[in-house]
């Protein structure tokens, strides 16, 4: 009992975070009090996995460093939700973009971004999680019941999960969604859902505390992970040095550690024939779509 009571304030500090983040830190440029001998400006857009003040905590500092290696502007983007992110990326609203797999591919199709960096040595793999002290052990276990997702197009911790769900025989299930993948972890533990749908990544990053009270009980075949995208509109000495940067923190020391928070270890170049293999998993029925 104490340690939900724990989470619940755990959880509302985050809120009352949030709200700080998005009144103050979402309007607040990048490149307050710093000067650019480039007049050169450039959006950033990263999709929202976790809480919008925690995105800024693990985004900004590495922003900072971009616009320093390049010597532009940058100005850093967190969307409110996945579907908000995703409709902004397909409007080709954002000059750089941190998505996931399948964003790759649609965002290239509507707009023509390019992948040019990813962490080759992490692939992306779905999971579904129950309370630790939860007498459910199988998927079986789960038929007929609610499953929380973090949205419909969150790639790994959904659509995944929910294309492979579809392929056991007899298994029905209702999908409720929410905004990230730190909501649908914790409405489990505090007892709103029997189980939900995450990526092994961001359940590596929530609190232990919110860590120990939870179990894996199945995960999806894994694919490569989220990518940098760049705008075609975007001169190729820009794509190149922005690459560079990238590459460049994760051979420091302490970049490095600001780039496992997103969490990206290693840093290699990407490209669309890295994220073809998703074309023929069928995903498109999962995955939502408008038209752009």
């Amino acid at each position: 009992m104490e340690d939900i009571i724990n989470l619940k304030l755990l959880y509302l500090l985050c809120l009352l975070l949030n709200l700080f983040a998005y009144g103050i830190l979402a309007d607040a440029p990048s490149d307050k009090g710093k000067s650019f001998a480039s007049s050169q400006h450039y959006t950033f857009g990263v999709i929202p996995q976790f809480k919008k003040n925690r995105m800024f905590q693990i985004w900004q500092p590495i922003v900072a460093i971009l616009e320093k290696k390049l010597d532009v502007r940058i100005t850093l983007v967190i969307s409110n939700s996945i579907p908000e992110f995703e409709d902004l990326v397909l409007q080709g609203q954002f000059d750089f973009a941190y998505m996931n797999p399948y964003q790759v591919l649609l965002s290239n199709q509507s707009k023509g971004y390019q992948p040019i960096a990813f962490d080759p040595s992490s692939k992306l793999q779905g999971i579904i999680v129950v309370r630790k002290d939860s007498k459910i052990s199988t998927l079986s276990e789960l038929a007929g019941k609610e499953i929380v997702f973090p949205a419909p197009n969150a790639f790994g911790a959904s659509v995944l999960v929910r294309a492979e769900l579809s392929q056991k025989p007899n298994f029905e299930y209702s999908p409720f969604y929410v905004r990230n993948h730190d909501m649908a972890y914790f409405y489990v533990v505090n007892g709103n859902f029997m189980a939900a749908g995450g990526v092994k990544k961001s359940l590596e990053k929530q609190p232990k505390l919110l860590q120990d009270k939870l179990r894996i009980i199945y995960e999806t075949k894994p694919v490569s992970g989220h990518a940098i995208a760049i705008k075609p509109t975007v001169a190729s000495e820009v794509r190149d040095s922005l690459y560079q940067a990238f590459y460049a923190m994760s051979k420091n020391k302490q970049h490095r550690l600001l780039l496992q928070k997103i969490p990206m270890d290693d840093v290699a170049p990407a490209s669309l024939d890295i994220y073809n293999e998703l074309t023929e998993l069928g995903l498109e029925k999962y995955y939502p779509q408008k038209e752009y």
